[in-house]
């Protein structure tokens, strides 16, 4: 079985005792390459609504205030300094946060700051049987969303066709409607990634069952690893739905709240699933061992049956091989074949034995 989690990490963009902030990274004053960030934008609003791709970042801040909708949000694929700068000049963004986004290897959490809300919460999506793992970071501008991510692809595709629909309720809500959905979004496809590892945990007890081997203990030490790992991950996720719970100012409305309590449930129940996971796993470890035991048991029952049989035929083999000068039944004309005869029903009688007792 290969590992089913991918944790891709990346090299950080600062050094050790680096100042806050990006303005010290080497690769700030050098523009990413051609098509090496993607930036997708969706304008949004009462009755209207637009999907385009920039081929650049000029468009999108030339405007800082959309004039055709009254909700934008902007995600970008590809985390690079020069970039991150371009809007934190436009957008007057804190250099922590700055620094925070090209740090993909931060923990998930949640700021609050007087003008906007950041966000880094992982995002897990099942691929190819393959569960990936990368770091978004989302921030809230008032009416606007941007949202950044490592690698191409993600977990919102449904939150974009909602958007298009007249009747939903992004329409009305805004960007504050658009950042719980995001997050919903990434909670709610942690269940295929749960299904994914309860029928790993079925497979290898069925395995276990049928024929166990030293393998299968590598792999359920592997397994068990993994689980831990994803239950840490979604323990910070738990942490940020409750701190965003308790956040009442005008970024986190009252109103929004009852939908984050919906995703706070949800998150939960991963959590809950993913221990159970857990304890089904160390029973696997039980069931190796127990298996292992018993078929160890069967063969040295079948070990002990054939020594067992062949005693009677050794004691005799011992008593008539020693060098007495004077054995009587070493003189007899039929002596062999007597000896063959009483080896013979001794062992088929042994075996009637056995049998009937059950023991094979």
């Amino acid at each position: 079985m290969k590992s089913l989690l991918r944790l891709r990490r990346k090299k950080e963009a600062y050094s050790l005792g680096a100042p806050p902030g990006i303005e010290h990274i080497i690769e700030l004053s050098a523009p990413p390459k051609p098509q090496s960030i993607q930036y997708e934008l969706i304008e949004f609003g009462e009755g209207t609504h637009a999907i385009s791709t920039l081929e650049d970042l000029s468009k999108f801040l030339a405007e800082p205030e959309s004039i055709n909708a009254p909700f934008r949000w902007l995600n970008i694929v590809g985390l690079h300094p020069h970039v991150v700068a371009e809007l934190q000049e436009v957008y007057k963004i804190h250099p922590l946060i700055a620094e925070d986004i090209v740090s993909p290897n931060q923990r998930s959490k949640v700021e609050e700051y007087d003008d906007c809300v950041f966000c880094q919460i992982k995002m897990l999506r099942l691929q190819n049987e393959q569960v990936f793992t990368e770091q978004v970071s989302i921030l809230l501008l008032g009416n606007t969303m941007i949202t950044f991510q490592e690698y191409a692809g993600d977990v919102w595709d449904n939150v974009r066709k909602r958007i298009q629909t007249k009747s939903s309720r992004f329409q009305s809500r805004g960007t504050i409607y658009l950042f719980y959905a995001l997050i919903d979004a990434i909670v709610d496809h942690l269940f295929p990634v749960i299904d994914a590892y309860q029928l790993l945990i079925e497979q290898l007890e069925n395995d276990l069952s049928q024929n166990p081997d030293q393998a299968h203990q590598k792999k359920i030490h592997q397994l068990r690893k993994e689980i831990v790992i994803l239950i840490r991950l979604l323990w910070s996720t738990r942490d940020i739905i409750n701190q965003l719970l308790r956040i009442d100012t005008t970024h986190i409305p009252k109103s929004i709240r009852p939908y984050f309590k919906d995703v706070y449930d949800h998150c939960i129940q991963v959590i809950d699933t993913l221990e159970l996971s857990k304890e089904e796993v160390n029973n696997l470890h039980d069931l190796y061992t127990s298996s292992v035991s018993n078929r160890m048991n069967e063969v040295m029952k079948v070990l002990t049956l054939l020594t067992s049989l062949f005693v009677p035929a050794t004691f005799l083999a011992g008593i008539y091989g020693m060098n007495f000068q004077h054995m009587p039944e070493l003189g007899w004309k039929y002596s062999y074949i007597i000896f063959w005869g009483m080896c013979i029903a001794m062992i088929t009688g042994m075996l009637l034995f056995f049998r009937r007792k059950r023991w094979f």
